[in-house]
C-alpha cells in the first residue's frame, strides 16, 4: 500500500486517489481472507479474529501510506 501510494502522489487528482481507494479495498478483502485460507485447522472464532486485524492492519496501512507519500485529496474535494 505505501508503494502504491507513492507511485500515485504525484497524479493524485487526476484518478490517482480512485485508483489508491480501490487498491486499498483489494487490500482489505485479500488479507480478511487469508485466515481462512491457510488456517483452516483453527476455530471459526480465531479465523475471524485473525481477519478482523489482518483488515485493520490492511487499514492501517492505507493510512499510513497516505500521509507518508503525501496524497493530495483536497483537489477533490473543491
Amino acid at each position: 500500500m505505501i508503494a502504491v501510494a507513492f507511485g500515485i502522489a504525484p497524479c493524485a487528482c487526476e484518478r490517482g486517489l480512485d485508483v489508491y481507494v480501490e487498491s486499498g479495498v483489494a487490500a482489505a478483502v485479500l488479507m480478511a481472507g487469508i485466515p481462512f485460507i491457510v488456517r483452516t485447522g483453527d476455530s471459526i472464532r480465531r479465523r475471524v479474529g485473525l481477519s478482523l486485524a489482518f483488515v485493520c492492519l490492511a487499514l492501517a496501512a492505507w493510512v499510513a501510506g497516505l500521509f507518508a507519500a503525501d496524497v493530495r485529496i483536497w483537489c477533490r474535494l473543491f
